[in-house]
């Protein structure tokens, strides 16, 4: 039962393979309540096509620009301008269009390996040197 299988890359272990009955006792847990969540096959297959995900959820919700925009209180043009990337977007933002979406919201933004900027206006957390 406690068979339990480490797949190592590089002499790391990066993967745990685990009999199914445990993995049923793992996703039982209240705090594991995370662990089961997926994405689905439509937001996959629209991100393989290169599809914004703000687009690819919006799609999978099944919400318009419209829609969307009343749920999340952001303006109908601003998202579809995020969503052809003539605007990146913010991180308050994505966080509104996130709770509309019931997705965390960095799963909305392009993974070029920056997330949106906070706010304009807004100080950052550090001091400016040239200051």
């Amino acid at each position: 039962m406690n068979d339990i299988q480490f797949i190592s890359v590089d002499g790391t272990p990066r993967f745990a393979v685990v009999p199914i009955e445990l993995w049923h006792r793992l996703c039982a847990m209240p705090e594991a309540a995370n662990l089961t969540r997926t994405v689905p096959d439509a937001v996959r297959d629209a991100l393989a096509a290169g599809v914004h995900p703000l687009k690819a959820w919006r799609h999978t919700r099944r919400l318009t620009h419209h829609e969307l925009s009343a749920a999340s209180g952001v303006s109908r043009s601003y998202i579809a301008l995020i969503e052809t990337g003539k605007r990146t977007g913010t991180i308050e933002v994505f966080e509104q269009l996130g709770r509309a979406l019931d997705v965390a919201p960095d799963t909305l933004w392009r993974k070029d390996g920056n997330p949106p900027p906070p706010r304009p206006g807004r100080r950052s957390a550090e001091k400016d040197p040239q200051a």
